[in-house]
């Protein structure tokens, strides 16, 4: 699959971006490859597709049937990644105000090539901000791949803390370090909080309160969990160098939701 930067300076005068409900030029939004955001949590958690007896469990992709997550360029529910528990305390989450925590992508649009943020509202439901309208060189209804379906079969898995060897070589690649990564961290893994291992990463801020907005998580290719995909219809976009990542304003309850490359 092609996999140009999505978030770029330059861009023809047919691609535009809806920020609630105004049009502008795309190139007034889009932004540069910037140093990876600290992570929140900042303990980094391995995805457990076996959790154990009386722990908190989350949904891995699965149906969409969060209230206000329709596509708004293909009328039709947006990819569902994964979606957590506030109730799991890892996560730090505020209940009240973020019930849940869904993370949602598209990959039959223009959406993985712009800025794309939405809001998790108090009752569950979310009400996406911005969004890019058309770009030229997306996939289209028929996605990344013959036979792409856009919703993948449910697991159920839980959070498992990374070693302090993992987070601490993580740690140092974060900070700048030249070593390499250990071989079992130096690829796309499924992670939340910590410092992932992310190919190009962006920042972002929040769209309401200007805040950097922290990673959150980086979910891999691989759709049946942490195995790795045989055949297209076990990935995402059948590119095993692809990562949605997940950034998020704690304050105003808001994700910014970008993919990556090697």
């Amino acid at each position: 699959m092609c996999c140009a930067s999505w978030r770029r300076n330059r861009t023809s005068g047919e691609e535009r971006v809806s920020l609630a409900g105004l049009q502008l030029p795309a190139e007034e939004t889009f932004m540069e490859y910037s140093e990876q955001s600290s992570g929140m949590p900042e303990t980094g958690y391995w995805f457990n597709f076996f959790p154990p007896p009386d722990t908190c469990s989350h949904e891995f992709c699965g149906s969409n049937t969060v209230s206000g997550a329709q596509c708004p360029n293909c009328d039709k529910p947006l990819l569902k990644l994964a979606s957590f528990s506030a109730s799991d305390p890892a996560l730090i989450l505020d209940p009240t105000q973020t019930p849940s925590m869904p993370l949602l992508y598209c990959w039959t649009c223009a959406i993985p090539y712009g800025e794309f943020h939405y809001k998790i509202l108090p009752d569950g439901s979310i009400e996406i901000l911005k969004y890019l309208e058309s770009y030229e060189g997306a996939f289209g209804l028929g996605g990344p791949y013959d036979g792409y379906t856009g919703e993948f079969r449910a697991k159920t898995f839980s959070l498992e803390p990374q070693s302090d060897e993992e987070q601490q070589s993580l740690r140092s690649r974060f900070e700048g370090a030249k070593d390499d990564l250990p071989d079992e961290l130096d690829y796309p893994r499924h992670q939340v909080g910590g410092f992932p291992m992310i190919y190009n990463p962006q920042s972002d801020v929040c769209p309401q309160c200007g805040a950097e907005m922290l990673t959150f998580a980086a979910i891999a290719d691989h759709a049946l969990g942490n195995a790795d995909a045989k055949k297209p219809e076990d990935s995402f976009a059948d590119n095993s160098g692809v990562q949605t990542v997940f950034l998020f304003c704690r304050n105003c309850s808001v994700v910014s939701a970008y993919h990556s490359c090697d």
